[in-house]
């Protein structure tokens, strides 16, 4: 806890900056309120500024994101408070947002509107994965998006939107080396983007070899094994989009690579894992006035957790739709929509004389209904989106949002249900398994000091419901299954300053894990016994601080810095959990813009500059045997980058 004493004295330096900032160029806060008021749609199916929209939300610009040299999306949701990760198995690494561990389906990644969760079992999978060097923005939720979203948005949904053909115009690319402990690691990007007659093309890609960290992982009591290239990490992205008239269409290829080198499920080797997702969608709008009509289809064939040896599991997930908006012209708009999804899953083993081939079917339909109400003095939104499982049955998903914004201030009050869809696979394990119901509650302050700082407050309740873990049961072995209950609660603080001469934002999260069923063990699954208020392998306390300088017109430094609290875990199969001690980790990264060369960039930096060791912990664990160990994390980086920026 005695990081918490430095919260409030963080914030206070930071406020002051931007007092001290501000001079006569720099002081009328209109960079801030750029920011404020960029429309977003996350969280509504109209564009609303941050402090309009009916959710907690976050808005990062590519340029930052690109400034900061963040090698993948994991590096750039890290500098989030309320953000960090956990391991899974098989040298994993998945998503926790406000204490929750959110790999197994509770956060819903769209790439340009593409899902990008596996439908075997909800994933997505982070480090060197999903590019950064072409995003526009990334817009997130930090809460509930079911009512829009559906199963995979319980705890957070993140829209990552990518630079389209009118804006970069040409040809743009970038080259990365990474050297970590004396391996190389290496990134290339190239993109090219044109818009012509009412036509917009863009296609992207970008393709690499990382590591997954620094160190030794223990594969028995006496036996470690050091990471360096057995940790090996693959991108491999292709991302496609066309736009003409009222036809948007888009395709994304995602072949991710993990080497597994804990030897879980093959002894003795280092094989090679894939994650494989082709995405394909249309769409198409048509405008008649005060409606809009937007039918959709999409479709998702996906070969995750792919070793060669051993098999895989082939899905795909087809999508039809229709969104219906209307519009009063002033203070009134409504959205109607309908949505069929068919999950379709084969499985197969190897060797072929040993198949055990499957087949799965499921059906979705979903209902949707969201008004917005801004009569000038607040604003409502007012919505629900029902769900009904062709197995699992009905599943209801409101939301009640109050708004009100000033130039100065805005306060929300938002109470939300949603849920987590059981995956394929685990419906295939066990046809009797339900769907999470989540319950939560929101309320967000924020207040501009002076003319260029902005702070906001927001407390949040969350409280899941019958939820999916991953367990041991006695004679039945490693099995899905419902749980009584889990969430958190806590509280999440944030100021931003905006000047001529750069930015700072200071960020702080604080969560506490619900408390468990009296006398349920199984409840322990995700909370470390003996160690109330944490989740297993979460820290509950997080503090960053991010910014950006322009040292020269043709310099800029970014930097940034991150503490992370205490955090309870397993350190092997053993059923005391362990204590991790707090991390600080440091990043700094200067870019040059080559004056005789107005595209030109070069950048060179140093990721954890005190090479802290930030193991990545399970996010489960079995009260009565431990859990696996944890995965190392990365070391010093020292990176260098050349970009030819559209």
């Amino acid at each position: 806890m005695a990081l918490v004493p430095r919260v409030p004295l963080l914030l206070v330096c930071t406020i002051g900056f931007g007092q001290q900032a501000q001079g006569p160029a720099s002081g009328d806060g209109s960079r801030l309120l750029d920011l404020l008021d960029t429309p977003i749609t996350v969280a509504s199916y109209v564009p609303l500024s941050i402090r309009d929209s009916p959710g907690i939300v976050t808005l990062l610009r590519g340029d930052d994101i690109r400034s900061s040299g963040a090698k993948d999306l994991m590096d750039v949701l890290r500098t989030l408070a309320d953000f960090e990760f956990a391991s899974d198995t098989q040298g994993v690494v998945g998503v926790a947002t406000r204490g929750n561990f959110g790999h197994y389906g509770k956060v819903l990644l769209l790439v340009d509107g593409q899902e990008m969760n596996e439908t075997q079992y909800g994933t997505t999978q982070f480090g060197w994965h999903y590019p950064v060097q072409t995003i526009d923005k990334i817009e997130i939720i930090r809460g509930p998006g079911s009512v829009l979203y559906g199963g995979y948005a319980e705890c957070a949904v993140i829209k990552v939107s990518t630079v389209q053909g009118a804006q970069m115009d040409g040809v743009s690319g970038s080259l990365t080396g990474v050297s970590m402990g004396g391996q190389l690691e290496r990134q290339a990007t190239v993109a090219f983007g044109k818009a012509w007659s009412g036509t917009d093309f863009s296609l992207s890609y970008a393709g690499g070899l990382g590591l997954g960290g620094q160190g030794a992982f223990p594969v028995s009591d006496s036996v470690a094994v050091p990471v360096d290239r057995r940790g090996q990490l693959g991108m491999n992205f292709l991302n496609m989009g066309l736009k003409s008239g009222s036809l948007d269409v888009r395709y994304i290829r995602d072949d991710y690579l993990v080497r597994d080198y804990t030897q879980e499920f093959l002894p003795g080797t280092n094989p090679p894992m894939t994650f494989r997702s082709d995405l394909l969608s249309l769409a198409y709008q048509v405008d008649l006035g005060a409606w809009s009509l937007k039918p959709y289809v999409s479709y998702k064939e996906q070969q995750p957790w792919y070793y060669t040896e051993i098999g895989t599991q082939d899905s795909t997930r087809t999508v039809a739709g229709i969104q219906a908006k209307w519009s009063s012209g002033s203070d009134l708009s409504a959205l109607v929509g309908a949505e069929q999804t068919r999950d379709h899953s084969v499985q197969y083993h190897r060797p072929a004389t040993n198949p055990r081939t499957g087949t799965w079917d499921f059906m979705n339909n979903a209902l949707m209904l969201q008004t917005l109400w801004a009569p000038g003095w607040l604003s409502l939104d007012l919505g629900a989106r029902v769900d009904n499982h062709s197995l699992f049955g009905s599943v209801t998903s409101p939301r009640l949002a109050v708004m009100h914004s000033e130039q100065d201030w805005h306060l929300k009050v938002i109470a939300s249900g949603a849920f987590c869809a059981p995956a394929i696979a685990e419906l295939r394990d066990d046809p009797t398994i339900r769907p999470e119901r989540t319950t939560t509650y929101e309320m967000e302050l924020g207040h501009r000091v002076g003319s260029s700082t902005y702070a906001t407050a927001n407390l949040f309740w969350i409280q899941i419901r019958d939820p999916i873990s991953y367990i041991y049961l006695p004679g039945e072995g490693d099995v899905f299954t419902n749980l009584p209950r889990t969430g958190s609660r806590g509280i999440e603080l944030e100021t931003q300053t905006h000047v001529e001469a750069g930015w700072i934002k200071a960020s702080f999260c604080y969560t506490q894990a619900q408390a468990p069923s009296p006398g349920d063990l199984s409840s322990y699954w995700d909370l470390p016994l003996g160690h109330q208020g944490f989740h297993v392998g979460l820290p509950d306390l997080k503090l960053s601080l991010q910014g950006h300088l322009h040292v020269t017109p043709a310099w800029a430094l970014d930097g940034g810095a991150i503490q992370l609290g205490p955090r309870y875990g397993y350190a092997g199969f053993t059923p005391t959990s362990t204590r991790f001690a707090p991390v600080t980790l440091v990043n700094l990264f200067a870019t040059y813009n080559a004056p005789l060369v107005r595209k030109l960039e070069v950048g060179v930096g140093v990721s954890n500059l005190l090479g802290s060791q930030n193991p990545y912990i399970q996010g489960y664990g079995d009260p009565t045997q431990g859990g696996n160990s944890p995965l190392p994390g990365p070391g010093r980086e020292v990176s260098f980058r050349v970009s030819y920026n559209f």
